[in-house]
């Protein structure tokens, strides 16, 4: 196994932190922390999506990496529900720390072994999610959560203007 590949294998959340995020994340210095819990049926993925959009559009989070976002958390959400087996709702985790928006999906359901992207014969109809969700996130992998469901994570890397994510105000006023 190539160590790119095997890099999508490490059962660790991202950025060392501890899991389930949502319960831990005040212990943890981040800029934005925001989630949300949708059920494990066929409106999940579009719940996701408008949760993912409107959190990043209230966030300075420029286009296209909102786009990206909301993509790749269709995409995982869909996993998580397909994958769950409908055993629980899914968590959607979303964190934006400075330079890195961090996504976190995740079901309760314990199937998942091995979870890595890989191409598809050319005819299958499925099988191509977390190939794109490799080629659209700067990192991305998967843990086992202490309840023993699967969460799968993955950080987009924000352009540097992005770094300047504060509480101040808008605009400036004159002196």
């Amino acid at each position: 196994m190539s160590e790119s590949s095997a890099r999508h294998l490490r059962p660790v959340p991202p950025t060392g932190l501890p899991e389930p995020l949502h319960q831990q994340i005040e212990h943890v210095p981040l800029r934005r922390h925001k989630w949300q819990v949708v059920p494990s049926d066929l409106t999940s993925s579009a719940a996701s999506r408008s949760f993912v959009r409107e959190t990043c559009a209230r966030w300075p989070v420029p286009e296209p990496y909102e786009f990206l976002a909301v993509q790749i958390a269709a995409e995982l959400t869909a996993n998580a529900v397909e994958h769950g087996k409908g055993n629980g709702p899914v968590h959607i985790s979303l964190i934006l720390d400075a330079d890195l928006v961090i996504l976190t999906v995740t079901n309760s359901g314990t199937t998942a072994t091995d979870i890595q992207a890989h191409r598809p014969e050319a005819d299958a109809e499925s099988g191509r999610g977390l190939l794109m969700v490799d080629h659209l996130a700067t990192d991305w992998g998967w843990y086992r959560t202490s309840t023993g469901g699967t969460a799968v994570w993955a950080e987009l890397a924000l352009p540097p203007a992005t770094e300047a994510v504060t509480d101040r105000p808008q605009t400036e006023t004159p002196r």
